[in-house]
């Protein structure tokens, strides 16, 4: 339920703000506890796309989240 809650926060502040600096922590620790617990279908497809969200979001500056740690 906590990674469902912070996908939404994310979202939110990314297509809100235009930014995910302020919750870089959050991802840190959403893709954290991916790889830490067993993860359904449809866990994998919120992470895609916040992936997706980190990566549009890199070339700008909008997110502290290294190319590296997207990678990872």
């Amino acid at each position: 339920m906590l990674n469902h809650i912070d996908y939404e926060i994310v979202l939110a502040t990314g297509f809100g703000l235009n930014t995910l600096k302020p919750v870089d922590g959050i991802l840190r620790g959403y893709f954290g506890r991916l790889t830490s617990q067993t993860s359904g279908s449809g866990v994998l497809v919120d992470a895609i796309t916040l992936l997706r969200l980190v990566r549009a979001t890199l070339p700008r500056g909008g997110t502290t989240i290294t190319s590296n740690e997207a990678e990872a």
